[in-house]
């Protein structure tokens, strides 16, 4: 069998000029590679928004099909799948600032028709409540001064820094009183930080946290599902990053109850449109540390502390600040060293 690497291509894109916005300058851009769609944004914090673009077709971006207006402080993509449905439904997601009472703001905007719109939100949490004037979610949390959002499949988490807090969100697609669609939103978990967190990604079922020498990874069931379970001990067995690599996941899975993701790491656990809303999702959100070893938590260091070094003593930290997926089994750290930079590659879902 032929074991020849994949091919790529890579193309040169000019930014629009003239631009559709007050802002001429494109500060940062966000691709979501399940729908194609593109975010752009700007110097102001406005976004344009371009679904179903396709880099290789075009040099050059069209005027954008909806815009997203500033100010807006972090925003991502989110998906939405259930086991009765396997078509998946693009969301983004921006979160802004509310000065006057103190809070966040949340706006989803739905892919539909090749354009993104805003969508209704409802929620049953106290301090969740849809504002109708402004078409968004006010969360009453003091925004301060900054807030990190990243999505995943039926999950989104938001991420205060000045609260040190980390919010796990489930979402799925209902339908309203008029007929129409609306986003169910529950509150499903709070982490209490203890530690810097330098990158937040929500992958395959798993949130995973990048922090100093290592990550940190929480299986997403028990954090959805509310099962609050101690970890078990694996007979004392270590999890490092040692020749890079790991069986890490393994454990993951063991520690909370077994429970398996789907091949592309869709969740599966939240009722589709339509469907009677489940009693197993929790409206009382789980609470615990971010050093806590329940719901089958744990740490997966870059090296064994316990090795003493003459170089280890003076170096610097070693900071995980980007995690990727490369496939449900492969994942890459990017660290930070003295301004290097460290690939750590960690294999997952085998055995020893």
């Amino acid at each position: 069998m032929s074991t020849s690497p994949p091919e790529f291509e890579a193309r040169q894109l000019s930014l629009p000029k003239p631009l559709h916005t007050a802002s001429p300058h494109v500060a940062a851009l966000l691709y979501d590679p399940i729908s194609r769609s593109v975010a752009l944004r700007h110097s102001d914090s406005s976004f344009s928004l371009y679904p179903s673009f396709s880099p290789l077709s075009t040099s050059s971006f069209p005027p954008p099909q909806s815009l997203v207006p500033s100010p807006t402080s972090s925003a991502a993509f989110l998906h939405l799948r259930t086991a009765a449905n396997s078509t998946t439904t693009t969301l983004f997601l921006v979160s802004s600032p509310i000065l006057r009472p103190s809070s966040t703001f949340l706006r989803f905007y739905i892919l539909r028709d090749d354009r993104f719109a805003r969508i209704r939100v409802v929620s049953s949490h106290r301090d969740l409540e849809f504002d109708r004037t402004k078409f968004g979610v006010v969360f009453r949390v003091n925004h301060g001064v900054s807030m990190k959002l990243t999505g995943g499949i039926n999950v989104f988490t938001l991420y205060s820094v000045s609260n040190s807090k980390i919010w796990v969100f489930a979402v799925r697609l209902i339908g309203d009183e008029g007929g129409g669609e609306a986003l169910k939103l529950m509150k499903c978990a709070v982490i209490d930080c203890c530690l810097p967190v330098f990158t937040i990604r929500v992958l395959f079922g798993f949130l995973i946290l990048g922090e100093e020498n290592g990550v940190r990874v929480f299986p997403l069931h028990p954090l959805i599902k509310g099962n609050h379970r101690k970890e078990k001990k694996n007979n004392g067995k270590r999890h490092n990053l040692k020749n890079g690599f790991t069986n890490a996941i393994d454990v993951a899975k063991a520690s909370s109850g077994g429970k398996t993701v789907g091949t592309d790491g869709d969740l599966n656990m939240l009722p589709a449109k339509g469907e009677k809303h489940s009693d197993s999702v929790k409206l009382r959100s789980l609470k615990l540390r971010q050093d806590s070893k329940d719901v089958g938590a744990f740490f997966v260091a870059f090296e064994d502390k316990n090795v003493e070094s003459s170089i280890s003593t003076t170096r610097r930290s070693v900071k995980a600040i980007s995690i990727q997926a490369l496939s449900a089994n492969y994942f890459v750290v990017l660290d930070t060293l003295l301004e290097m930079y460290t690939f750590y590659p960690f294999l997952v879902l085998s055995k020893d």
